[in-house]
């Protein structure tokens, strides 16, 4: 390459001027070159730094798209309109440049010196390539022409010294409005100490005063690291024209002029500006959010912290949702994949939540906040216009209502005697029988009989329950619809929401299920303990063989289900009966004692290869074993350990629910085998509550 250059600077600037008559050649630069690829442009523009009092040479470079078998000379020329530096900041430059014979590229090289008026803006020197026949001279270029993307743009090369910042650069770009003789900024430190300004403050006189609207100003600083303020000031009080303030490519602050008589900002500079990515929920994937700071900001941690990935988190609220999780069938994408719930049936899982498999009582969860309450029709934050405090209602017939699932698709509600409802509502739909009393649109206390409805599921994109007959509802009786959206839920909760029959709120509710310990009372209770291992199970028990020779006994299991605990089993295997039935009867419970009552177990077995074990309920059964065959048995819906569950697992009952019998009741396991299927059922824990 050949790189001829001027050293006196006074003839380098003669140069320069003449170019600047010569710009208007690159007019002619617009022909049918494209076409043959035959294009030499610049490429990036180049920076070089320096302290006060250095001088240093930066190149810019010239790429060809094609090579020639001949040298290339290309002419170059300043265009000294736009460039800012002096003559006493450009040592030398070129005034050619050459690409070899064969070659795609050749350097050019500009000299600088720093005068100390460099400015951390720095200064600029703008040059162009002469046209030459036959060939096309765009700055730059993308693409190719033969696949039809070639993109050519003309323009210069801009080559840019600035003045070194041992510090932190800090840039300041204004855009002054129609009257600039009002606006005023500063910058102060931490002690208060103003270290950067346009110049004194003088009230509707200040520094920028005589300037044309529009007219735009870059400010560059280069201060230590360290907390400052930024004040932009407006003596009318109507604000200015667009501001922003950055460092290192972050902007610390940005107005439109909309900051009437003034705002300030704190930031903070330092040596080493971190990107941290948000992980709101701590699963250790981030979410689409990064920040650059000097500090770790709340939630924030580096791309080394996280032992997921950065922009992947499709729910930061929730730290059990991220790509790879589990998919569960909760109307949530578990893994980020796009999808809700896939490999799932979802409302048979919901079915299973609401019912336990067979029944599941529920209750207003009366003793937090919120539980109950209301907001605008169609809005999404829970009780946003009111929501109840734990246990505000008691009193009004709401706290005391249960609600049991059936597996059949039957809810019953238990009133207790009294609901709780909008008087308007209640009236035009239930009646009004003289009773509750009135507190502004709420009646509390209005007396009402249990009753039996039916549910089921639909999923227009939300999943609701509906309640159809009887006027079926939940905690407050609003009319309306009676179908109540699923808004979330957890193995414990559902949170409800409907509208009300006249259309001016939306009601949200939260039951949760009926297993607390503190919602009961025991009044019996049978864990086995008190039996020796193969002791014939007595006491206040009946212990019946109706068939057969076996009965229950005792016995230690060892499953890992239960491990170490006595238990009640029965079994035909190696009997030698055709046929057995073998019976196991709780003592007499009084349901005419109390209000509510509830019964659950425990069950397993050890291969029940096809025998039976039945829940029955009596209460016309007369205590004796004769009067057993002859008894009245009901079947209960509680949930027995299937036949093919593993042998060591045990399987909870759910709570039973026993409120619709009444008079003295005995409650039974049947055990019923052959020849062919004997198995062995075994079953502990067995308890009645008492609703409290």
């Amino acid at each position: 390459m050949k790189n001829n250059k001027i050293l006196n600077p006074f003839y380098a600037f003669l140069i320069l001027a003449i170019s600047v008559f010569m710009v208007g050649c690159e007019g002619d630069i617009n022909d049918e070159n494209y076409l043959s690829e035959k294009l030499v442009s610049f490429s990036f523009d180049p920076i070089i730094i320096l302290a006060e009092g250095d001088t240093g040479m930066i190149e810019g470079e010239v790429y060809a798209s094609t090579a020639s078998t001949e040298d290339r000379t290309f002419a170059i020329y300043v265009d000294g309109a736009t460039s800012t530096a002096t003559m006493d900041q450009i040592l030398a430059m070129p005034y050619s440049v050459t690409i070899p014979a064969g070659s795609l590229s050749a350097s050019m090289e500009f000299y600088w010196y720093n005068d100390g008026n460099l400015g951390f803006g720095g200064k600029t020197i703008v040059v162009g390539m002469q046209a030459v026949a036959g060939v096309d001279q765009p700055t730059s270029f993308d693409g190719n022409f033969s696949d039809g993307t070639l993109v050519v743009s003309e323009g210069m090369l801009t080559v840019t010294a600035k003045d070194f910042c041992p510090d932190i650069q800090l840039s300041i770009e204004i855009e002054l409005d129609n009257y600039p003789e009002e606006f005023y900024w500063y910058i102060t430190d931490a002690s208060g100490n103003v270290v950067a300004s346009p110049g004194p403050y003088a009230i509707y006189a200040n520094p920028y005063s005589g300037y044309p609207s529009g007219y735009e100003i870059l400010v560059e600083l280069c201060l230590p690291a360290g907390s400052y303020t930024f004040y932009s000031y407006d003596d009318y009080g109507d604000g200015g024209g667009p501001i922003i303030v950055t460092s290192g490519g972050v902007t610390i602050y940005e107005t439109d002029g909309t900051y009437a008589g003034g705002e300030n900002t704190d930031f903070t500079l330092c040596n080493q500006i971190e990107t941290w990515y948000i992980d709101a929920d701590g699963d250790g994937y981030s979410n689409y959010d990064e920040i650059n700071s000097c500090e770790r900001p709340e939630n924030g941690f580096s791309l080394s912290e996280l032992s997921g990935g950065i922009f992947s988190d499709c729910d930061d609220s929730n730290a059990s949702v991220y790509p790879g999780a589990l998919e569960i069938a909760d109307f949530i994408d578990n893994n980020c994949d796009g999808q809700i719930d896939e490999g799932f049936d979802v409302l048979a899982s919901l079915t299973n939540l609401l019912t336990g498999g067979s029944s599941k009582t529920w209750k207003v969860k009366s003793d937090v906040g919120q539980h109950f309450g209301l907001g605008p029709v169609g809005g999404l934050i829970p009780c946003e216009w009111y929501g109840a405090g734990p246990d505000e209602k008691v009193g009004t017939g709401m706290y005391d209502d249960r609600w049991t699932f059936n597996s059949d698709g039957t809810i019953h509600h238990i009133t207790n005697g009294t609901i709780y409802g909008r008087s308007a509502q209640v009236y035009a739909e239930l009646g009004n029988n003289g009773t509750g009393s009135e507190d502004g649109a709420d009646l509390y206390n209005y007396i009402y009989s249990d009753y039996y409805s039916n549910w089921n599921f639909t999923n227009p994109g939300q999943i609701s329950i509906n309640l159809t007959g009887n006027n079926g509802f939940f905690g407050y009786y609003t009319g309306g619809s009676h179908s109540y959206e699923l808004w979330d839920y957890t193995d414990n909760e559902l949170y409800l929401r409907t509208v009300d029959g006249a259309g001016e709120f939306t009601w949200w509710f939260i039951l949760t299920k009926l297993d607390e310990t503190d919602d009961f009372g025991i009044l019996f209770e049978e864990d086995f303990e008190a039996y020796a291992n193969l002791d014939q199970i007595s006491g206040d028990w009946t212990n019946y063989v109706e068939e057969g020779s076996r009965d229950w006994t005792a016995g230690t299991t060892t499953d890992t289900g239960n491990p170490g605990s006595t238990i009640a089993k029965i079994g035909a295997y190696n009997s030698g009966d055709a046929s057995t039935v073998s019976w196991l009867i709780t003592p007499q419970i009084d349901l005419d004692a109390q209000e509510f009552e509830f019964f659950d177990f425990e069950s397993s077995n050890s291969f029940s290869d096809g025998s039976e074990l039945e829940l029955l309920i009596s209460t016309d059964w007369d205590g004796t074993d004769a009067g057993v065959s002859s008894a009245t048995w009901t079947s209960l819906p509680g949930t027995i350990v299937p036949d093919a569950t593993f042998y060591q697992d045990w399987i909870y009952s759910g709570l039973v629910d026993l409120s619709p019998y009444s008079g003295t009741a005995h409650i039974a396991f049947k055990y019923t085998a052959n020849s062919s299927n004997y198995g062995t059922y075994e079953i502990d824990n067995v308890k009645v509550f008492v609703q409290n």
